[in-house]
Parts: structure tokens; sequence; C-alpha cells
């Protein structure tokens, strides 16, 4: 029964994303970057769906505008910019699509 739940929510989400449709752009905006051996440089269409949906879920006007992978207390996490109208919000995301922190970077 709960395979069969996930499953129907999993389907549920990418039928959202595909009415709703998910604006991602990537910003040369350098500000935000570190170097650390933890923390690659995503492609933030190559994001998984979960991440995506998750944001589209809490701010659907919003853009995300860079992303990095990272490894925090031993667990991979997506870093992402998300542009809201004038307003920018620093947002970590779990790969399952679990928003771990959100944080008003601008606006």
């Amino acid at each position: 029964m709960r395979i069969r739940r996930t499953a129907l929510l999993a389907a549920l989400m990418l039928g959202v994303l595909v009415q709703v449709g998910c604006k991602v752009i990537e910003d040369s905006d350098s500000d935000h970057q570190t170097s650390s051996a933890t923390e690659d440089h995503v492609d933030v269409n190559a994001l998984p769906i979960n991440v995506t949906a998750a944001v589209k879920g809490v701010l659907p006007s919003g853009v995300i505008t860079k992303a990095d992978k990272e490894t925090r207390r031993g667990k991979m996490v997506y870093s992402l910019v998300v542009k809201d109208g004038e307003k920018k919000y620093d947002m970590v995301v779990a790969p399952d699509g679990t928003i771990l922190t959100t944080k008003l970077i601008g606006g």
C-alpha cells in the first residue's frame, strides 16, 4: 500500500510539473561561489525532478538560478539559489525533494 501511495504521489508531482512547467535558467552570478572538496556545480536543467518539484511547491513562480551538489553531515544535498520576483532565496534540498532550509538572501 505504501509503495502504491509513493508511486501515485510521484506521478502526481510529475503531472503538476508538466502542467505548470518548471522554468529554470542558469545565471552567471558568481557571488555565491565557494570552493570546497565536497561541492560541485550542477546544471540547473539537470536537477532531479524531486528537487525542482519541491522548489515549485513552495515558490511556484521561482526560478532556480544556481545549483551546487554538496555533502553536509555525510549526506548529499543540493544548495540552490532561487529568484522569485525581486527576492532571492538560498535553499538546501535533499535529493528526495525534502526542503531542509530556506533563507531569504536578497530582495
